[in-house]
């Protein structure tokens, strides 16, 4: 007997979240909703990012799945991938548009988790891509106070983050930042400038 719309959908929550591309593919083309969710408003592409399954991301959202569904306490996929630190997916949600520094219920944005579970890939890929580093949670604390909170791994991240964060540091990325705005402008520029002519 074919499944009803309901059993495909929670049988989608589950492939989803056990990385089972093949039979996410079969169910969606079965007429599972992709953006079906459950009592706790988890979504298929949610569940995929939740455990690190980038295939069924990429599947999920090419079938029209939303980068920025939420759960009952505002986590998004991007929460999810900063939580775990997994650095494809992080890397796949920002190219295809999520945003970094979208807060959940407590305040809390992808770089604050991120911090406080010392994935330093994600952090400095998160600081580098504009992820607001001084963001304070409900709580009023930054993602450097996440990062120096734990205590297995808040030596580290603390360390890098302050680095990263120090006035030189951050003085070399704006000297660097200036200088790519002048060449690409010159770039630009140069196609408004007349080509020689030919010599008489």
């Amino acid at each position: 007997m074919a499944m009803t719309r309901d059993e495909l959908n929670r049988a989608l929550l589950g492939a989803a979240g056990e990385g089972e591309l093949e039979k996410v593919r079969g169910l969606v083309a079965e007429g599972a909703q992709v953006d079906a969710a459950n009592k706790w408003s988890d979504q298929p592409l949610y569940n995929a990012a939740m455990n690190g399954h980038l295939p069924v991301v990429e599947f999920l959202f090419e079938k029209g799945a939303k980068l920025d569904a939420a759960d009952n306490n505002g986590w998004q996929p991007m929460h999810w991938a900063a939580a775990i630190g997994n650095l494809p997916v992080v890397e796949f949600l920002f190219k295809k548009g999520a945003k970094l520094d979208v807060a959940d219920k407590d305040g809390e944005r992808p770089l604050h988790i991120a911090a406080g579970w010392g994935h330093l890939p994600v952090v400095e890929f998160l600081l580098e891509n504009g992820a607001d580093p001084a963001a304070q949670d409900g709580q009023g604390e930054t993602p450097l106070d996440h990062a120096e909170g734990n205590p297995k791994t808040g030596k580290l991240t603390g360390k890098f983050m302050r680095k990263w964060l120090s006035p030189e540091n951050m003085e070399k990325r704006w000297q660097s930042a200036a200088a790519e705005t002048i060449r690409a402008h010159r770039k630009r520029m140069a196609r408004y400038v007349p080509k020689p002519g030919p010599s008489l």
